[in-house]
């Protein structure tokens, strides 16, 4: 039998946001956080779409 580990404690997401922030000051950039926008939106426009096509194939409908 193996011994049982612990997990470490986790860090709190705002130091963790802290820190990435002091080591790239460019992180919250305009063009970055639009980029991720976008990248948001075609994610979900992609997810969305599996689902209606997921209920168009269980319909009546066409």
């Amino acid at each position: 039998m193996t011994p049982r580990t612990t997990m470490p404690s986790g860090s709190d997401w705002r130091d963790v946001k802290a820190r990435v922030r002091a080591a790239h000051p460019d992180w919250d950039s305009v063009d970055r956080v639009a980029r991720r926008a976008r990248f948001r939106e075609q994610l979900l426009a992609s997810v969305n779409g599996v689902h209606l096509g997921d209920t168009d194939k269980h319909s009546d409908v066409g």
